[in-house]
């Protein structure tokens, strides 16, 4: 009888249920937008899709202004001679 064999984590490896599930979400996006009508199409281009763009970055609050005073300090190997 074989010992059983560890669960590890492996990183750098993708879950193969998440690219089924973004593969599925990607064929059904496009199944339901090739049926909507081109009045509906441009109605989401035009308003939908600027709107939920402005939504995303309000949730993702943009850029932070502060974000070089958090990176760690540099630090520099001087020899000494200057």
């Amino acid at each position: 009888m074989s010992p059983a064999m560890p669960r590890h984590a492996q990183s750098g490896q993708a879950n193969l249920t998440t690219i089924l599930l973004l593969l599925g979400l990607v064929v059904s996006g496009v199944w339901v937008w090739k049926r909507l009508s081109p009045d509906m199409q441009d109605l989401i281009i035009d308003q939908a899709l600027p709107l939920a763009a402005l939504v995303a970055r309000g949730l993702g609050g943009g850029v932070d202004p502060h974000w070089k005073d958090r990176q760690a300090p540099s630090k520099e190997i001087s020899s000494g001679r200057d």
